[in-house]
């Protein structure tokens, strides 16, 4: 442990290779902080217990401890294709000292569809200095929620979903002379084929901070801001993502799988604030609506909307069968049938 505060000044990913072609099946990896007074009933002592563990399936409700909730900021954040990002000369990312943090949890999404039997041992090369720096800085990640509520219709070209962080949040939590962002990086699955980071102030958006028309996947570099953006109290940050979905039969939803998506930014910014993540998602009740339905077997609609809200990605916690709004007319359909056949109803934003 570092007794004296330090900061981040640049990280790089380290990859375990799983074959001569130097392909790892590590498809991105973030590194969180754990703020061990965050979450009830955590304490200190406790997290020594997972220091000596060897880790769990990650966003399981039954197989993830509880006191991981608390590992939600993040400080060092890697895609397929990047190669990581050194900070300029009047940022740092705070680590180390009698006030720091202690703890940090790496979290890593593997895309193994090979099946490949391989031992991994990827993780970051961090580079820090006792040297500190101008400004605090940190990561954000705004976008679409991850959950099962977003959706992506089949047979689309270029279908949008928009993550929106508006003044509800940078009003609160952004201080007056607001935040400058100096990089980001841009975050979907394999459908993804467009991103951009929006700018809107004042009912007029601005230039976009960041714009990618031919994005790939399998190259999600930082994009190093030649100007920094400043973000001001009640400003919106709007993450747009359009995919393509013509070669796909059934619905795409929002999820951890390579296979479902994603809709995210990963923005590093200045001075630091307490915050983690800025996202929106489509409203429980309503995304059920939309397709006729407001009962399920067993689950009132408190129940179902306090499921996503805790737990993210439901498909296997829904209750197999739905009631059609209709009183004329009684549906019995699994929650996937629903929402492929309602896929026809869903509009492009």
């Amino acid at each position: 442990m570092l007794k004296q505060k330090h900061h981040i000044i640049g990280y790089e990913p380290l990859l375990t290779h799983v074959s001569k072609n130097d392909e790892t099946i590590v498809h991105h990896m973030t590194l969180f902080e754990c703020s061990t007074k965050s979450y009830p009933g955590s304490n200190a002592a406790s997290w020594d217990v997972w220091v000596r563990s060897t880790g769990t399936v990650c966003n399981s409700n039954s197989l993830t401890p509880r006191d991981w909730d608390s590992c939600s900021t993040p400080v060092a954040v890697w895609s397929i294709g990047s190669s990581g990002q050194f900070l300029p000369e009047h940022v740092g990312i705070p680590i180390g000292g009698s006030s720091g943090v202690k703890y940090y949890m790496l979290e890593i999404h593997y895309d193994n569809q090979k099946a490949v039997r391989a031992i991994d041992h990827s993780g970051f090369r961090i580079h820090y200095t006792p040297e500190i720096r101008p400004n605090d800085g940190g990561i954000i990640i705004s976008g679409v929620s991850i959950s099962d509520t977003q959706i992506i219709p089949p047979g689309q070209k270029l279908y949008r979903n928009v993550g929106i962080c508006g003044p509800s949040c940078s009003n609160v939590l952004f201080p007056e002379e607001g935040i400058k962002i100096i990089s980001g990086t841009l975050h979907t699955h394999r459908a993804g084929r467009k991103m951009s980071l929006r700018h809107i102030r004042g009912g007029k958006e601005l230039p976009r901070i960041i714009e990618d028309d031919n994005y790939d996947y399998k190259y999600q570099q930082f994009h190093q801001l030649a100007n920094e953006t400043i973000v001001l109290p009640g400003d919106y940050i709007i993450t747009d993502c359009a995919y393509d979905t013509l070669h796909r039969k059934r619905t795409t939803f929002g999820g951890y799988s390579t296979k479902q998506e994603m809709c995210l930014s990963f923005i590093t910014y200045y001075p630091k604030i307490e915050l983690a993540g800025c996202y929106s998602m489509t409203p429980v009740r309503e995304f059920f609506e939309m397709f006729g339905v407001n009962q399920f077997y067993s689950l009132n609609m408190t129940d179902v909307e306090n499921l996503f809200l805790y737990n993210g990605n439901l498909l296997d916690y829904m209750p197999n069968t739905v009631y059609s709004k209709s009183k004329t007319n009684h549906t019995d359909m699994t929650a996937e049938d629903m929402v492929v056949e309602g896929s026809l109803l869903s509009t492009q934003i």
